[in-house]
């Protein structure tokens, strides 16, 4: 209640403080002006521009108060992405859209209005990206922190795919029955992992493996270039290489770190992606991994690795649970999401045949498309 009490005040004092300049430069401006020109035409040329460009900033006391308090809770970044949408995403391109539009007043008119649009709607973005930040802050607070929380950033990302691809139908052969679960879905190029980490029905209770290399800024490029992200026989390949392979690892880390993934590493860290993996599951998560070796661009091997079944045999030896291994199929054209009938990991069956077994019936299930 102090904290919320405070907010307001400072709130108040913000506003007050923002309407009150707002209110001094509409009805003095040339006392502005003249701090830095006493030239006559000048004062005269800028006090109507002067007016059109600070006309909204009566309520940027409610930004300033917002960003503040969003460092004072230690999201930092959710204040700075408030300050990119201002001047960046929202005033820049304003600047040249403006005067192209057929409006009632002259283009440098229009170019001063690109100011108060950028501010308003900056200003509500804000105050909605606050209240619900707010909330979600004092509500948590004294509870124990989710270390399987994905970052505000992944969450967006979601929310901004399914809006523009839409939903896809889940088809389960079994209902789910909520035990440790892994998800062993087929890749179809990027279009499996954007439908299971967006329109799967559980896909905010899912965490995928992910290879570590394409965690790491620096090693993305040497990834991307051996896992066939592009056709190599056509000519541009070499250029991509040098070019679209940076501009991934610029961008491709920092969205998969949020999906608060399990790095699956092929050498001696592989033990910590068991590790990772037995945490998650035990920590009421299930687990998401695509076993398909690319042979080329968009094909795929029909064989898939065998080494997930191992999770199966660890996690039984630490919680006397069984995992279930769930074959999943993704159909982007058919817009559908195949979960086939779990195959449980039994303890009492030989580790090696176990694991033929099961992925001889998710390569069954792969072939036959899920039907």
């Amino acid at each position: 209640e102090r904290v919320k009490k405070a907010f307001r005040i400072f709130l108040t004092s913000c506003l007050a403080y923002s309407i009150t300049l707002w209110a001094a430069v509409e009805l003095w401006p040339r006392g502005f002006i003249k701090i830095f020109s006493n030239d006559r035409a000048l004062v005269e040329f800028t006090v109507p521009a002067l007016r059109i460009y600070l006309s909204v900033c009566c309520i940027l006391g409610v930004q300033i108060a917002c960003r503040q308090a969003f460092i004072a809770l230690g999201k930092a970044k959710s204040s700075f992405s408030a300050e990119i949408l201002r001047k960046l995403i929202l005033l820049i391109p304003l600047i040249y859209i403006m005067p192209r539009l057929e409006l009632p007043v002259s283009k440098t008119t229009a170019i001063y209005m690109a100011e108060p649009i950028a501010d308003f709607i900056s200003v509500i973005y804000t105050a909605f990206l606050f209240s619900a930040a707010f909330k979600r802050t004092m509500r948590d607070i004294g509870k124990e922190p989710d270390e399987h929380e994905q970052s505000g950033l992944f969450r967006f990302l979601r929310k901004a795919i399914l809006f523009f691809t839409g939903p896809m139908e889940t088809i389960w052969e079994e209902p789910f029955a909520g035990k440790p679960s892994v998800f062993v879905a087929n890749h179809d190029r990027a279009y499996g992992p954007i439908a299971m980490n967006v329109q799967f029905e559980l896909c905010e209770e899912i965490r995928p493996w992910i290879n570590a290399q394409v965690l790491s800024a620096r090693k993305v490029p040497a990834y991307v270039r051996g896992d066939y992200w592009w056709d190599t026989s056509k000519w541009y390949s070499p250029l991509f290489s040098y070019t679209v392979a940076y501009f991934y690892a610029l961008i491709i880390p920092p969205i998969l770190r949020g999906a608060d993934c399990v790095p699956v590493y092929h050498d001696s860290g592989v033990m910590d992606t068991l590790r990772r993996s037995i945490k998650t599951l035990a920590d009421g998560k299930h687990l998401l991994l695509f076993p398909e070796h690319p042979t080329g661009y968009r094909t795929y091997g029909e064989k898939i690795f065998s080494g997930f079944i191992s999770i199966g045999k660890l996690y039984y030896a630490r919680k006397k649970e069984r995992v279930y291994f769930y074959p999943t199929y993704i159909d982007w054209k058919k817009r559908t999401i195949r979960v086939g009938k779990p195959i449980p990991y039994d303890p009492e069956t030989d580790y090696e045949e176990q694991a033929a077994k099961t992925t001889e019936a998710i390569e069954r299930y792969f072939a036959r498309r899920g039907e």
